[in-house]
């Protein structure tokens, strides 16, 4: 689709931008998270136009998969509505012609209408994951857990399920199989899961766990080794990092908002680098859409997140 005459300049920077970085082969992907669909009638629905601006620049840049860290709906509408918006998002990002790689919310659970509306692990497999191919499962959580080598580079992009029974918990079947399963390569591993396995790195953590102890354990171990891991988070809204224990790099809501970071969900968040940054939404700007474009560059040992509207270009180590 032809985009807006506001975002035409920036769809040509951020192509730009992204191809200053290709010095060596690379990673190469759009991250969009917490799109909540519909869910906030008071602000523009943004996601279609997400993805007209998205097409524009994937066309001219080659990427390597589209990657959504979740809350894709609100999950407040009962599941014959909450269907009609997966479906129609599922359909627009087919319009960008590159494989989906997409993480389960809590938003997503359909939990927040009807506990006893909540989608099952088949269900969502079949909803937000199903088109996806040439990945390994873990079965034990209906495909909801899975991985992709990219042996070219290296690297294994690892998704987990954070938000299924127990909003915020990993179940012990995920547990398991990232730790035995997931984990047991020699290639540097992207986690890409909606929020942290580390708990007080997530915005409105109530200090409960989310039964990621043995996974960071098993992080650790997989570090001390010689290997490398970045995590990858959406949930929080914001824009903020960690570099200890590991790189974890959380990224701004795709829907529109301008959050107030007095509130003491983020208060209450501690040991990050830099600032917790809540990019400045404006209709009728190219801050009305969020989202980056992520470029991992192993030789240079560097991920770098292009940024798309509201926000700024991030770089990081690892």
């Amino acid at each position: 689709g032809a985009p807006k005459t506001y975002f035409k300049e920036e769809i040509g920077t951020t192509v730009i931008s992204v191809r200053e970085l290709l010095t060596e082969p690379c990673l190469v992907f759009p991250l969009i998270t917490d799109i909540h669909y519909k869910s906030v009638t008071a602000a523009p629905q943004i996601f279609d136009t997400s993805i007209i601006n998205m097409q524009n620049v994937v066309k001219q840049i080659a990427c390597d998969f589209v990657l959504d860290l979740g809350d894709n709906i609100g999950g407040y509408t009962d599941q014959t509505e909450s269907r009609k918006r997966v479906d129609h998002m599922m359909n627009q990002f087919r319009t960008l012609h590159l494989p989906l790689i997409s993480a389960i919310g809590n938003h997503d659970t359909n939990y927040y209408h009807n506990s006893d509306d909540m989608f099952s692990l088949s269900e969502m497999f079949g909803l937000y994951i199903s088109s996806t191919k040439d990945v390994v499962y873990n079965h034990a959580m209906s495909g909801t857990d899975y991985y992709k080598d990219f042996d070219n580079l290296n690297i294994r992009l690892v998704v987990l399920n954070g938000s299924y029974g127990d909003r915020y918990k990993y179940s012990t079947e995920t547990v398991n199989w990232f730790i035995n399963t997931a984990l047991d390569t020699d290639k540097m591993v992207i986690l890409a899961v909606h929020f942290s396995i580390i708990n007080t790195q997530n915005y409105n953590h109530t200090g409960d766990k989310t039964n990621g102890d043995m996974m960071a354990a098993a992080i650790t171990d997989f570090i001390n080794n010689g290997g490398t891991l970045i995590q990858l988070c959406g949930h929080s809204h914001i824009d903020y990092a960690y570099t200890s224990p590991w790189l974890t790099v959380y990224s701004s809501a795709a829907m529109f908002e301008n959050v107030d970071l007095t509130t003491s969900r983020y208060t209450k968040l501690q040991g990050y680098t830099g600032n917790l940054v809540a990019p400045k939404r404006e209709v009728g700007t190219v801050t009305e859409d969020c989202w980056s474009v992520v470029v991992v560059r192993p030789q240079a040992r560097k991920i770098n997140f292009v940024r798309f509207g509201a926000g700024e270009d991030r770089e990081f180590s690892f």
